[in-house]
């Protein structure tokens, strides 16, 4: 799916104070309309003249974008921790200076993600807390000196890899800093961004071993240009990093085919303040012996050491790639399709079905046809739009839509086509063709946008996920949706919510559900600020989640924004807290 990426070629630097590349994104041309900024994107300079009014109406209010824009400042310079200059000292002659950095933007980059509330304090006039050195090694071997460094001096370290997360990862960085005598503790962060190197490819074996800090479309490009895929393709690929991925058991949308990261990964590399690098004895396909050092790194989100490469399994390069899409009645007739897909035994690599509000969205993302095929294009549109709404008897207000990738094999594709076809027509879908399917998921890197687009002008929004047994998510959904409106309600917000939904990765026994929430914040709200409104309707929802039966999180992993959703009494968290006494006796790295 590397066609839908970035270009390897001229790329802008990454943003600092929001998702992507420097300059691009979403703004109003001086007509008012949207338009895509930058050059990187196959949709840069596209107009979409339809999609304003419509945020408007979805939003109930009418005047969004005419409300003036929420004052935006860069954070403050970020004062150093007065003990930074002592750690400076002892360091010096240990490591190369090079490696070594106080400057703000990057110390302010490698402190935050991209939530909501993050977002606010890159926009806002308070000092951020920042981390008040950044390493950066260039050789893995240096983990080790910077691991001994911190015991000795101490120091906190801070695993950082492309900084994507939306789980507030770094955010406060953890008990570490707070516990007792380490108040004061200067915080260090690790970055693995000169970590990237692809250092071996096996073909026999059909396994590759890769650095930690190596970006997701980085590795897809090499490894294409060797008649080879990986297969994980998160929607972060653009920015996140092999380290990340494994530290928050990730999962991308080709997971059908292909697997989660833990599937994929067959060893991990990672250095440890109880010295020494662990990692399997042998990297054979799997191993009854003893526990299994993956199973320690995966999820770890940088606790018990800081990972510096890892062996994958790859595959080759598919024969065939083929795309589709399905249009439902409703989401509950697309749901129904979706685990019949997945009970069919012939899963295609990706299918993800995704609520009205999303489906009318992309369709307002239609370019607007000029030129001689325009007649054409516009007729073979009214058709679509007739069949659908007047033959099928389809609600366009409540139509849900499913695209889908096909990879593998001529006959294996040709099967999961005739599959689907089948499926289809059994639950009352109609097949709607494989532009949409490709602009839908093309779509995918540039929408990230959206949200900073939005943030402005005092719409504030994020995602969260779960996962969730067929049987239970009916009911998980309706009662979120239900919760949001209840929660919007009682803090007297302007307007109305928008909470839209997808069904993702499938599995044998459930689903993933992701939602999308959005709100109009109240400037001068009595009791709350605008990211406390947010953070409450927010916090609503992630409990109603939890009550229904929902997990805490599918692949966005736990950070600082989840675990006060994880009962103090939960095994898991006793197991990590005696694991993490073990690997990291003196609370040098992130907890």
């Amino acid at each position: 799916m590397t066609q839908f990426l970035t270009t390897f070629e001229n790329l802008p630097a990454e943003s600092t104070r929001g998702w992507g590349f420097e300059g691009h994104g979403f703004a109003l041309n001086q007509r008012g309309e949207l338009q895509v900024q930058g050059h990187v994107y196959e949709f840069s300079g596209q107009v979409y003249p339809r999609v304003i009014p419509w945020i408007c109406g979805q939003l109930g209010n009418k005047d969004t974008f005419a409300a003036t824009k929420f004052d935006s400042h860069y954070p403050p310079p970020l004062k150093h921790n007065p003990n930074t200059a002592a750690v400076r000292h002892a360091i010096e002659g240990e490591l190369p200076a090079e490696l070594v950095s106080d400057d703000p933007i990057h110390r302010l980059r490698l402190s935050l993600g991209h939530t909501m509330e993050d977002i606010c304090l890159l926009h806002g006039t308070e000092e951020v807390p920042a981390v008040d050195l950044v390493f950066t090694p260039t050789e893995p071997e240096q983990l080790d000196s910077i691991i001994a460094l911190a015991e000795q001096h101490r120091f906190v370290l801070v695993p950082v890899g492309g900084a994507t997360n939306v789980c507030q990862a770094l955010f406060g960085h953890g008990t570490a800093a707070d516990a007792p005598g380490r108040v004061d503790a200067v915080k260090v962060a690790v970055s693995t961004a000169s970590l990237t190197k692809i250092l071996s490819i096996d073909e026999e074996n059909e396994i590759a071993h890769i650095q930690a800090g190596a970006i997701g479309r980085d590795i897809l490009h090499a490894l294409e240009q060797r008649g080879w895929t990986l297969g994980h393709e998160p929607d972060s690929i653009e920015f996140s990093t092999l380290g990340g991925w494994i530290a928050t058991r990730a999962s991308g949308m080709k997971k059908n085919r292909y697997g989660n990261i833990e599937d994929i990964l067959v060893d991990a590399t990672w250095h440890t303040p109880q010295g020494g690098v662990f990692h399997r004895t042998a990297t054979n396909p799997r191993e009854s012996v003893l526990l299994e050092p993956n199973a320690l790194v995966l999820g770890s989100e940088g606790r018990f050491g800081i990972i510096s490469s890892a062996v994958l399994r790859i595959r080759r390069k598919p024969e065939v790639v083929a795309y589709d899409s399905v249009a439902f009645q409703d989401f509950s007739a697309g749901f129904e399709f979706m685990r019949s897909i997945q009970r069919s035994g012939a899963v295609p690599a990706s299918v993800r079905l995704v609520d009205s509000i999303q489906f009318q969205f992309s369709q307002l993302l239609k370019p607007t046809p000029t030129g001689l095929s325009a007649y054409p294009k516009r007729a073979a549109s009214w058709l679509q739009k007739f069949f659908i709404s007047r033959i099928k008897g389809f609600d366009v207000l409540k139509i849900a839509g499913c695209t889908i990738v096909y990879e593998g094999t001529a006959r294996e594709v040709a099967t999961q086509k005739r599959v689907v076809s089948k499926l289809a027509r059994r639950h009352r879908g109609v097949l709607a063709g494989t532009a949409n399917a490709k602009r839908g998921y093309a779509l995918t890197f540039t929408i990230a946008y959206l949200r900073d687009f939005l943030f402005p002008y005092g719409v504030f929004g994020e995602s969260f996920e779960t996962s969730v047994k067929w049987s239970d998510a009916p009911r998980l959904w309706e009662a979120v949706d239900a919760t949001v409106k209840r929660a919007h309600a009682e803090l007297g917000l302007p307007g109305v919510p928008i909470l839209t939904l997808r069904a993702t990765q499938v599995y044998h026994d459930g689903v993933t559900l992701y939602f999308y929430l959005g709100i109009t914040v109240a400037r001068d709200h009595p009791t709350h600020s605008p990211i406390e409104q947010f953070a409450h309707i927010e916090h609503c929802a992630r409990e109603e989640i939890l009550a229904q039966g929902g997990s805490l999180s599918h692949h966005h992993g736990v950070g600082q924004l989840r675990r006060r959703y994880l009962p103090a009494d939960d095994p898991r968290t006793l197991a990590i807290e005696n694991l993490k006494q073990w690997f990291d006796p003196h609370f040098v790295l992130l907890d």
